[in-house]
């Protein structure tokens, strides 16, 4: 599907902007930036490092511009099924204890799902220097 795509945006000379996530870095010990290497560890984690490789590979031989939002667990409206949906947030509203999954002590990152949009929306719209970033 990511080559149809990509392929598409050549044809059209669109711009690709991808929604991505944090799996293709794998597990970690310590800041993920876009610098960290990707991994083969885990079904999930090398799909997302593979289809990471195919939109780099269609950026950097400048077929398509290609950026990429990078999100990790959603939260906001409407976003019920995720670590802060119904079990924690649903819960508390309701007066009753929030139930989470894992280990609450370990840091965690959480994408606010309207700030995830705006940062779609501003890309698309950007000028042309945006584009070609890991």
């Amino acid at each position: 599907m990511m080559e149809g795509m990509l392929a598409v945006a050549h044809v059209l000379g669109a711009r690709f902007v991808f929604m991505d996530n944090l799996y293709m870095y794998g597990p970690a010990d310590g800041p993920l930036t876009e610098h960290r290497p990707l991994t083969s560890y885990g079904h999930k984690p090398s799909t997302r490092a593979r289809l990471t490789r195919m939109w780099h590979a269609a950026r950097d031989s400048g077929r398509v511009q290609v950026t990429a939002v990078r999100a990790s667990d959603f939260y906001g409206p409407g976003v019920v099924r995720v670590a802060l949906g119904t079990h924690t947030f649903g819960r508390i509203v309701t007066g009753q204890p929030a139930r989470c999954l894992g280990n609450i002590d370990l840091p965690h990152t959480f994408s606010y799902v309207p700030d995830v949009a705006r940062a779609l929306e501003t890309l698309g719209a950007a000028p042309d220097d945006a584009y070609g970033l890991a």
